[in-house]
């Protein structure tokens, strides 16, 4: 008996074991499988199993098979001083409608800065400190979220960005008197 996995853009071998049956004789078989990243690859969308034994064939019901989170962000404030810190908040959930349990990555674009959290039931939150010499204008937050799996691979993954806006301060005043 052979299980293979097949979806849109591939397939691969998941069971393969041996069974001597005799005619009308029938047996259960579980599948002691977990479709973790290490056997999937890249394989995702709408797949199904296929079984041959003998010269019988079956193909089971579509499922699919996402690496996507639904991730969403919610910034502490609209609009930000240079030197002041910044709190985020968050939630992502998987597909299935799991709540993730993972690990989040921010970046700052144009800032070198990078900040890392965890995901727990769902939720998330972090701070990071701006620059007090930070530039006036839109500066774009990145997070990404993600799990691994029990082998240590990338299993599901997310992104969302927002904007963060950082205000324009007045730094130094010069009074120039003229000498009337």
């Amino acid at each position: 008996m052979t299980v293979r996995l097949i979806c849109p853009n591939g397939e691969v071998e998941i069971y393969r074991s041996f069974y001597s049956l005799k005619a009308n004789e029938q047996e259960n078989v579980e599948l002691p499988i977990q479709l973790e990243s290490s056997l999937l690859g890249d394989l995702e969308g709408n797949c199904y199993l296929n079984v041959k034994f003998g010269n019988d064939e079956v193909k089971s019901r579509e499922f699919v098979i996402t690496k996507d989170i639904e991730v969403s962000l919610n910034i502490i404030g609209a609009s930000f001083d240079p030197g002041k810190e910044v709190f985020i908040k968050g939630n992502a959930k998987k597909k299935n409608g799991q709540l993730l349990n993972g690990f989040v990555e921010a970046s700052i674009d144009g800032l070198n800065q990078s900040i890392f959290a965890s995901s727990k039931e769902g939720n998330f939150n972090f701070s990071f400190s701006l620059s007090s010499s930070l530039k006036t204008g839109n500066y774009e937050l990145k997070v990404r979220v993600y799990e691994k799996d029990s082998a240590g691979w990338i299993a599901n993954e997310g992104f969302t960005s927002s904007i963060i806006k950082i205000s324009q301060i007045i730094g130094k005043i010069e009074i120039a008197i003229d000498s009337q």
